[in-house]
């Protein structure tokens, strides 16, 4: 499929693996630049050098806990001075524990609305001032 995006930049948070990285092969077959991002270190290496692989491009990777403001903040300068800003952001992550509901106490749902929610709040608030600013 021909979306006319080659050449824009993405970053995919919590893309080392599941859907995010799904996502990123769908970008990197379009020709658009990709970055991921993940907590874990050795996942990104996996994944990006697997896409290398498959499609005979780098994938920029960067080690990122989404419940970390400060890792949002390297993720987003490195991938903003590595492509020289971020076209397109995709909110990623992985859900909360599996369980039954009556299970689950205050502090669960809370990590919950922060992993999910916030996360992405506080990405998308980073990057769309860039974002803008291109226009």
């Amino acid at each position: 499929m021909y979306l006319g995006i080659s050449r824009k930049s993405v970053l995919i948070t919590a893309a080392s693996k599941g859907i995010g990285r799904a996502i990123a092969e769908g970008f990197v077959a379009e020709g658009v630049k990709v970055a991921i991002c993940s907590r874990n270190k050795e996942h990104l290496l996996k994944t990006s050098d697997e896409i290398k692989n498959k499609f005979g491009v780098d994938v920029l990777w960067c080690v990122c806990d989404l419940s970390k403001k400060k890792d949002i903040e390297n993720t987003i300068n490195v991938v903003n001075k590595e492509f020289d800003g971020i076209d397109i952001l995709v909110n990623n992550c992985g859900g909360p524990p599996q369980g039954n509901f009556q299970d689950f106490e205050e502090d669960d749902w809370q990590n919950a609305i922060d992993q999910i929610f916030l996360s992405a709040v506080t990405t998308t608030k980073l990057v769309a001032p860039k974002m803008i600013e291109k226009e």
